[in-house]
């Protein structure tokens, strides 16, 4: 017990000791990139369509949801039948679902020439760019300028 309290203080004051803590950095700090690698002019635009083929969790979701309420269906051997039917009519429509949901999924590939000569392609949900416009990059995002 005695130890104790002596290991405490002392466990104390090396986490309190310069040079012993990091400090994280501050996202309020300027940063390190350069003025010509944050901005450029957008050269074009292109959409590009995302859309998702196959059985994907939509199918899934709604097999187990129609298989739980075709279950409360019937006893015995209809019980069976009826979450069967309901897990296959429900896979059915949650494919469906998803399909309807992703039918209309659209991005933009920007393609940016950097104030540094380089190119920068990014892709992303904001269509609001035109040819000619200033952005900037960060973070992998495209922002007006």
């Amino acid at each position: 017990m005695q130890s104790l309290w002596i290991a405490l203080p002392l466990a104390a004051a090396l986490m309190a000791a310069p040079g012993c803590s990091s400090t994280p950095p501050r996202s309020d700090m300027p940063s390190r990139v350069s003025y010509a690698e944050r901005y450029g002019t957008v050269e074009s635009v292109t959409v590009v369509e995302k859309r998702t083929d196959g059985v994907g969790a939509g199918a899934v979701v709604g097999g187990v949801i129609g298989g739980l309420l075709g279950h409360q269906v019937g006893k015995g051997h209809g019980n069976t039948a009826a979450t069967i039917a309901g897990a296959v009519g429900g896979a059915y429509v949650g494919d469906k679902v998803q399909d309807r949901n992703n039918a209309n999924r659209v991005s933009y590939r920007l393609s940016i020439r950097m104030d540094d000569g380089r190119y920068q392609t990014v892709t992303q949900d904001d269509g609001s760019f035109a040819a000619g416009d200033r952005v900037e990059v960060r973070g992998g995002s495209v922002m007006h300028r």
